[in-house]
């Protein structure tokens, strides 16, 4: 599990990196955060301490079966890797 609770951010590479690597990701909404949450790997939180406090403890109780979702994932998270993004910049002919 990732959890992310920045006010602002810009993209959130730390995020696509927590995707990448199949962590359930729980984030105020910055950055990437919501178009990888929609994917099903993660929900978003108000930056408030109560919603946050809330969805952790969801977590804690099993009310949330994150090894059933990783296991229902069809999205190939490879494709954001940093190493990925990296090869179409180096792409680049000076």
């Amino acid at each position: 599990m990732f959890v992310h609770t920045a006010i602002y951010e810009s993209y959130g590479i730390v995020i696509g990196e927590a995707f990448r690597f199949n962590n359930y990701i729980v984030s105020t909404d910055i950055g990437c955060a919501k178009e990888l949450i929609a994917e099903g790997m993660g929900e978003l939180v108000e930056y408030d301490a109560n919603d946050l406090s809330r969805s952790l403890q969801r977590i804690i109780d099993g009310k949330i079966d994150i090894n059933a979702i990783y296991r229902q994932k069809r999205i190939d998270n490879r494709s954001i890797s940093w190493e990925n993004e990296v090869r179409k910049l180096g792409s680049f002919e000076n």
